[in-house]
Order: C-alpha cells, then sequence, then structure tokens
C-alpha cells in the first residue's frame, strides 16, 4: 500500500467505486462464489444500500478476464423506450399479451451479447459467417441449421450495441404488429428508431379496433421461440468449455427508477423472469447473467405487479440475500486496518487497539465497544466503514492512543443522525412519510406493543402533516386508525427500524415475508432499533 494513504484519513470510501482498499481488503463472507457458479440458480444479487452487492460485482469484474466479463448499464436496456413505445402500450391496452413479446425480446437480446463473447476475433460480416461454419448449415442438424439461419438474419447485430438491438427489435415487432393490422397495403412504413407518437402509423395503430390486432403470441410464434432455443443449443455443441466462466452483468437497476411506476416495474419483471429463463439454458456454456438490485426496489417490483404472479415466494430459489454476521464485520474492519501496518514499527492495528477495552458498566448487549458500535447499525459494510471513518480521524499516527469511551459515544450520537438519514433516503420512494411517522416511535420504551403509541401524536400526524402522508395512508386512517397504525409498523419493519421480539415467522431480510403476525389481543412486542433510542428519546427500562 501507497505510505502517503494514512489510517487517519480513513479506512475506506463508503461506495464500492469509489474505494481504494475495497480489492486488496475484500472479505468472502460466501456470497461471492455462490452467485459467480452458473450452475446455481441464484442470479439476483439482492441486498439494502450498502450491504456490498457492488463490492462483489466490482471484485469479480477484477479477477475475471475482461473478454469474458460484461456490464451492460441499465440506460441501454431501454426500459422507458419500451415503456412508452406506442404500439406496445396499446397492444397492452387492449389486453394482448406482451409477456411473449418480452421473452422473445430480452432471448435475443442476451444471445447477441453471449455469441460476443466468441467472437472477440471476428470483425466483418463475412468471416463471422466462416466463424459459424454457416455455409455448410445445410448438412448440420436442426440446431445448427436454426442457428445458422439466425445468425444469418442478425449478424450484423452480434457489432451493434444493446441499446441498438432492442430499439431494432422493436422496430421489427411494430411492423408485424401493422402487417397483421392489414395497414401495410394503406401505409407506407418507416422503421423509427425514436417513437414519435405523432406519427400517422401511430395514430393508426392507436385507431385500430381490437379485433384487427393479433395477439402477440401470434406475432411472435413459437418457431421464433423455438428458434432460439436452437441457437442455445447449437452455441453449446460449439463452444461449451468447462475451464471458462462468462457473465453478464446488470447493475444499478435503480438508475432513474420510479416506485409506483406499475408499467416500468412489469417491464423490469419481464425483464428478470426472462433472465430467470435463460440462465437454465445457458449454465452449460458456464455462463451467467447476473442482476444487482436494491432490496427496496425489488420489493416495489413485486408488490406493484402482484395481480401477474400470486405466489411470488417462488423467486426465493433465485435470490441471494446478502447479510452479514458480526465476526465478519469485524473481519472486515481488521482487514483493512492491516493495510496501514507501514505506519507502526511492530505489526498493524486491529480493533483490539483501538477500542476501549474496559466494559461499557451496564449489563446489557452494549458493554463491549464493537457491540456498542454494531448495534447502532444496520450490520452493512458501509454503515461500519463510516462509522470507523469518523472514529480514526481521532487517532494520532505518530503517538497513538486507544479511543475513549467517552469518544465512542460522541460519535455515535452524530453517526446514529446519518444513518436514520441514510435510511429515509434509501425508503424514500416507497415510504414518502417515514420520516413523519417516527414521531410516533418518541419516548416510546424500546420494547413497546401497538396500544402503547401515544393517541395524540398518531392524531397530529395524520392531522398536521397531511402534505407529508400519501394518500393511500390518509384513506386506510381515515377507514380505520388501526390498519393505519399496523401499515406504518409494517413500513418499520421493513426498513429495519423495529423487529418483531421472538417471533419465529418472522424471516429477517426478506422483502418477501416482512408482514406483522396476526395480534388479535395485542400481544406482541416489537424491538426499536438502537440507532433511533437518542434521537427520539426511547427509555430503556421496559
Amino acid at each position: 500500500m501507497n505510505p502517503k494513504y494514512k489510517l487517519k484519513d480513513g479506512i475506506g470510501a463508503v461506495s464500492a467505486e469509489h474505494d481504494l482498499y475495497l480489492i486488496e481488503a475484500f472479505i468472502d463472507n460466501g456470497y461471492l462464489e455462490k452467485i459467480k457458479d452458473p450452475k446455481t440458480p441464484q442470479f439476483i444479487l439482492l441486498g439494502r444500500t450498502g450491504a456490498g452487492k457492488s463490492a462483489i460485482i466490482k471484485y469479480l469484474e477484477n479477477k475475471i478476464d475482461s473478454k469474458r466479463f460484461k456490464k451492460i448499464e441499465i440506460e441501454y436496456l431501454c426500459l422507458q423506450y419500451l415503456k412508452d413505445n406506442i404500439t406496445l402500450r396499446t397492444l397492452k391496452d387492449r389486453k394482448k399479451n406482451i409477456e411473449s413479446f418480452y421473452k422473445y425480446l430480452w432471448r435475443h437480446i442476451f444471445i447477441l451479447e453471449i455469441v460476443q463473447f466468441f467472437s472477440e476475433d471476428v470483425n466483418n460480416t463475412n468471416s463471422f459467417y466462416k466463424f459459424f461454419n454457416i455455409q455448410n448449415s445445410k448438412n448440420k442438424n436442426k440446431a445448427i441449421n436454426q442457428a445458422s439461419q439466425y445468425f444469418q438474419k442478425y449478424s450484423d447485430c452480434v457489432f451493434k450495441n444493446t441499446e441498438e438491438n432492442i430499439k431494432n427489435a422493436v422496430t421489427e415487432i411494430e411492423k408485424k404488429v401493422l402487417e397483421e393490422a392489414q395497414l401495410s397495403a394503406n401505409i407506407s412504413y418507416k422503421p423509427e428508431v425514436k417513437t414519435d407518437l405523432k406519427t400517422s402509423n401511430n395514430s393508426v395503430i392507436k385507431q385500430k379496433s381490437e379485433s384487427e390486432f393479433k395477439d402477440t403470441d401470434y406475432v411472435i410464434d413459437r418457431y421464433q421461440i423455438s428458434e432460439l432455443d436452437g441457437v442455445i443449443r447449437s452455441l453449446i455443441k460449439e463452444f461449451s468449455d468447462d475451464q471458462k466462466e462468462y457473465y453478464i452483468i446488470i447493475d444499478n437497476l435503480d438508475k432513474n427508477w420510479t416506485y409506483d411506476d406499475k408499467d416500468l416495474n412489469e417491464i423490469i419483471k419481464y425483464l428478470l423472469n426472462a433472465i430467470k429463463d435463460i440462465n437454465t439454458k445457458i449454465r452449460d456454456l458456464n455462463i451467467k447473467i447476473i442482476v444487482s438490485v436494491r432490496e427496496n426496489i425489488f420489493n416495489s417490483v413485486l408488490q406493484t405487479t402482484r395481480d401477474n404472479e400470486p405466489q411470488i415466494e417462488k423467486w426465493n430459489d433465485f435470490i441471494l440475500t446478502i447479510t452479514w454476521k458480526k465476526q465478519e464485520l469485524i473481519q472486515l474492519i481488521n482487514k483493512r486496518l492491516t493495510i496501514f501496518k507501514h505506519q507502526y514499527q511492530k505489526s498493524s492495528p486491529d480493533l483490539n487497539d483501538i477500542l476501549p477495552t474496559e466494559d461499557n458498566g451496564k449489563d446489557n448487549t452494549d458493554n463491549k465497544a464493537i457491540d456498542y458500535i454494531l448495534n447502532r447499525t444496520f450490520q452493512r459494510p458501509r454503515d461500519v466503514i463510516s462509522f470507523f471513518n469518523n472514529l480514526v480521524k481521532l487517532i494520532d499516527s505518530e503517538k497513538f492512543e486507544r479511543i475513549s469511551w467517552e469518544k465512542v459515544k460522541e460519535i455515535s450520537k452524530y453517526f446514529e443522525q446519518e444513518i436514520i438519514e441514510s435510511v429515509i433516503d434509501e425508503w424514500k420512494y416507497n415510504f414518502p412519510y417515514l420520516r413523519y411517522s417516527l414521531d410516533l416511535i418518541k419516548g416510546l420504551k424500546y420494547k413497546f406493543k401497538i396500544s402503547e403509541i401515544n393517541q395524540q401524536s398518531i392524531n397530529d400526524l395524520f392531522n398536521k402533516n397531511t402534505r407529508f402522508i400519501n394518500d393511500e395512508l390518509t384513506q386506510i386512517y381515515l377507514d380505520s386508525q388501526t390498519t393505519a397504525i399496523k401499515k406504518i409498523l409494517e413500513c418499520w419493519m421493513i426498513v429495519e427500524f423495529i423487529e418483531i421480539e421472538d417471533n419465529k415467522n418472522y424471516i429477517k431480510n426478506s422483502p418477501l415475508f416482512k408482514k406483522l403476525p396476526e395480534d388479535n389481543n395485542g400481544n406482541t412486542n416489537y424491538i426499536i432499533h438502537k440507532c433511533l433510542h437518542n434521537t427520539y428519546n426511547i427509555k430503556m427500562k421496559f
């Protein structure tokens, strides 16, 4: 490590993209091996902000040959373009099944991305034909024949970017829809990459009666889907290699994302379904498509599209949820501290050298300094790195002195405010009322029952802060105060501001199952997270 880096400057950036020490101090707590194995079904890397999703992706990218690693930025998937496309919107509005379109589209797009792995030395169409032995396709089996036909049609697309291929595929489908609507004889169709809602084609599409539109299952017939399957089978036959692994990564799914946009969330759901399907087909190529997604976004995609998929629990087999244990976070900090061993004559410091050794003098879970700190985080690397970045500023590199309990607690008070704000920001689209709902928690005991929430605080929340409480929650409150308070408690539980005491049916860190238990007698105890204790005057005595 470059000696110019000093411990007092911090132990790393909170974002993986800017963390100088990520590769050197990377901690693999088992998730890397699981997510990178093409044979395992998990492809969704799920976690809260700062849980380490981007760190895993960055580490994988660093360790894999760049020719076998491809990251697709979310902008190039054209989600907004697909949402706004007038043909797709018209088909959807008229209750046509557009799922088959997206099944075809994403399979087609990912096949083109996959082919690029095996055509790295191919730079023109003629050599591309030779590369796949297309001139001899008549002597091949059915799968190879289908692949040959496909490559003849789309060979030039292999050398185009993802965005262009998506828009070209949509244009192709638009043309077929127009033809099926028997418009081609009357309209001079001009394929357009950009959808203009005022064009004559789009105007006619909107005016046609439902009977003039074929279902997309008809336009995208089964032959085309089976053709793509044939392409995959031919690739497996020609290029299967157990010694090489390939990865396509989709990251930053939260970019320009809107919580309550059901149409956009449906497109994301179609994308995830397509990846789930295609990963099972390409595993013999040792290829895996991985999606990194924040927990709140995945939660919203499932919630807003629930009508289309009632059994959302089936996603469990495909999710890898990142969580951290106490000892893993201690290991993470100690490994980062070893980077600065050049500053010390004997050995690098660890937590035992930095934190106070004496007990806190309290008979509770905060007795040890490291417990006191971790109990005020959400046990995410970002939280811990942020806290220790503030802590090590107090360390004199020339004259090393241990941090006192007084300083630990002083930093904790500042840090608690920071972490509360980060959680509110993380979930602001899902729960716009989160900040103001926390007024209900003021002055409660750290372990409370729903009946102990102050009635005046409830009245003030819904009467004084109406502009901050969304219409849905307000309507629930007008219908039933109890139901509204339970919805707020459920919100707190999802963001982990509270947890349920001794509830075997409560599955922590899973966006699929965070529901309040049936509690007809009101006997359930809720535990308030310690990051809230100082700010909201939470009482420790029960």
